[in-house]
């Protein structure tokens, strides 16, 4: 019974751990946090994504644009805002409409279809559509172009209020806010993208060759939470990331490919492109 009960144990701390570090033939991803600051309403944590090149070798990948839509209510615009005092409290919690958990950073790739008048939000530029007698009904549609670098997913099943913020030397820091009850997947994009593009006409969304060093990369950022009902940093767990590509007006997930090379990125890139566009 004792020996059943060990083995028992040691699987479940297995797969907990298996959450917090995944790995392929190419790369390894580790998740680890740390509590940096207590208050009596507050938790905050410092999470670092730590990924190794188990190549010993610098490998590439290709990074497309992916193009996404929100419809946002221009009434609930002026909700916009970085205060996290509201975390306090679960039942006055309500996420800023541009920075929930659905918004992914566009790398400053971002175009708006506009039906009516225009106004800016947070250096955005957003369009509205009302009718006349009902102003309730007022939404912008934010079209955002995504650069799909991200190599690992950090989920949970079940959210409650918290601010996460994932930092970058290159680009600007992206926040995300939850609410109760959301499930969570959010891409974790490391500062890993070179010059090298391909070039198939889309210009400032060409396709971008992305570099796995030798040393591998690390990326860090912060969960805010409640102290008694906020977010468990333990419940997180990774997956990787996969390509999203499109063909025929079908959504396909694909596993991201490494390469020895930047040719040889670029090579396989347009060979899978050939592929779908004949299929």
């Amino acid at each position: 019974m004792i020996t059943v009960f060990i083995k028992s144990l040691f699987l479940i701390f297995a797969l907990s751990d298996q959450n917090k570090l995944i790995e392929n033939e190419n790369i390894s991803v580790e998740y680890v946090f740390n509590l940096v600051e207590e208050t009596k309403k507050k938790n905050t944590y410092n999470i670092k994504f730590i990924l190794k090149n188990k190549a010993q070798k610098p490998l590439y990948y290709v990074a497309s644009y992916v193009k996404s839509e929100t419809k946002i209510s221009t009434n609930n615009l002026n909700l916009v805002s970085d205060n996290t005092d509201e975390i306090d409290d679960v039942g006055s919690y309500a996420p800023p409409p541009l920075s929930s958990s659905a918004y992914v950073d566009s790398g400053g790739a971002v175009k708006v279809d506009s039906e009516s008048s225009s106004s800016s939000v947070g250096g955005r530029k957003s369009s509205s559509t009302s009718k006349k007698d009902d102003i309730k009904t007022a939404q912008s549609t934010f079209v955002e172009y995504s650069l799909n670098n991200d190599l690992v997913i950090l989920n949970l099943e079940e959210a409650k209020p918290s601010k996460f913020t994932i930092f970058s030397s290159v680009k600007q820091d992206k926040i995300f806010f939850f609410n109760n009850r959301e499930k969570i997947n959010i891409p974790i994009a490391f500062d890993n993208i070179t010059n090298q593009k391909i070039e198939v006409g889309l210009l400032d969304y060409d396709p971008v060759i992305c570099v796995i060093p030798i040393e591998g990369l690390e990326i860090n950022s912060t969960l805010i939470t409640n102290v008694k009902k906020g977010i468990d940093p333990e419940d997180f767990y990774l997956k990787f990331s996969k390509n999203i590509v499109f063909t025929n007006s079908i959504k396909l997930e694909l596993e991201k490919s490494f390469h020895l090379s930047i040719e040889s990125a670029i090579e396989k890139y347009k060979e899978l492109q050939s592929v779908l566009k004949n299929n």
